[in-house]
C-alpha cells in the first residue's frame, strides 16, 4: 500500500493513504520516495521551462527535484558508486553539492523580482557514513530572507530518517542581468 508523504518541517512527515493508487495528489504530478508519494509543487514551473532539465552538476550527480518553493525545497538521490570516496563511502562533497543546490533553488524562488541568488558561503557537518544504494532526502528552509542576503539550512537524511548531514548556506542577492550581459 502506498501512502502520501506530507512534509511538515525538516525531518517530520505525516503519512496519508493514497486515494487513487496512482502517482497523483490533488491532480498534481508526484514523485515516489520509498513507498511514499511527494506532490509536485507548482512553484517548480516558475523556474522557467526546461531549467530543471538543463545539463549541469545536478544532472551529473543524478539529483532529483521533489518539491521546490520559496520556503521549502526537497531533493533526493540514490547513492551510486560515482558518489563514493576511495574508502567506499559517500563523498562529503556530494552532500555539499546537494545542499548548495537545495539552497540556491530555494533562494532564487524567494528572491524579490529582478534579483538572483548566488552561493556566497557554505558549511556542512557530515554526521554518519553512507554506503552505495542508500536513498537520501535533502530538505531546505530559509533561516533569513534579507534584502541583500539569504541564509538557508539544509538537512540530509537517509531513508530511515537519520540525519546524515546538516548544512548552512549563505547566498548573495544581486541584480539580474539580461541574458548575454556580464
Amino acid at each position: 500500500r502506498t501512502e502520501v508523504l506530507r512534509f511538515i518541517f525538516p525531518g517530520a512527515f505525516v503519512k496519508q493513504p493514497e486515494t487513487a493508487g496512482r502517482a497523483q495528489v490533488a491532480g498534481k504530478k508526484s514523485y515516489r520516495f520509498h513507498g511514499f508519494i511527494i506532490a509536485y509543487n507548482s512553484a517548480m514551473s516558475t523556474l522557467g521551462d526546461g531549467l530543471l532539465e538543463k545539463p549541469g552538476l545536478d544532472k551529473t550527480l543524478s539529483f532529483e527535484y521533489l518539491e521546490l518553493g520559496p520556503e521549502l525545497v526537497l531533493m533526493t538521490f540514490t547513492v551510486e558508486k560515482k558518489h563514493l570516496q576511495p574508502f567506499g563511502y559517500l563523498h562529503g562533497g556530494v552532500n555539499v553539492s546537494l545542499a548548495e543546490s537545495v539552497a540556491s533553488i530555494g533562494a532564487n524562488l524567494a528572491a524579490p523580482e529582478g534579483l538572483v541568488a548566488f552561493g556566497q558561503e557554505i558549511n556542512a557537518n557530515h554526521l554518519r557514513p553512507v554506503s552505495a544504494g542508500a536513498r537520501l532526502l535533502a530538505s531546505g528552509r530559509p533561516l533569513h530572507l534579507g534584502r541583500s542576503t539569504q541564509v538557508w539550512r539544509v538537512e540530509i537524511r537517509n531513508d530511515a530518517g537519520d540525519l546524515v548531514c546538516v548544512s548552512r548556506c549563505t547566498l548573495a542577492l544581486l541584480d539580474r542581468k539580461p541574458a548575454g550581459h556580464s
